[in-house]
């Protein structure tokens, strides 16, 4: 069930801890400045059901940590 995100934080929210730990000179900063606007949860509600389960984590934080994870190609 995607649930629309709240005003209400955390300290273990992405926002807060980037916001507070990471420098804003870091790539990871600017990953989440740049990708962030373009990966919206609006974009992933097809793929969950709406009236079962408990809500899940924001769709597009999971896209972005995806994205970010190193290849096991090589």
């Amino acid at each position: 069930m995607l649930k629309p995100r709240t005003g209400q934080g955390s300290l273990l929210d992405a926002d807060y801890i980037c916001e507070q730990l990471i420098p804003p000179d870091s790539f990871y900063r600017k990953f989440r400045d740049i990708v962030w606007p373009i990966i919206k949860d609006e974009h992933l509600r097809e793929m969950y059901c709406n009236d079962n389960g408990r809500p899940p984590i924001s769709p597009s934080l999971l896209a972005m940590a995806t994205i970010l994870q190193p290849s096991k190609l090589c």
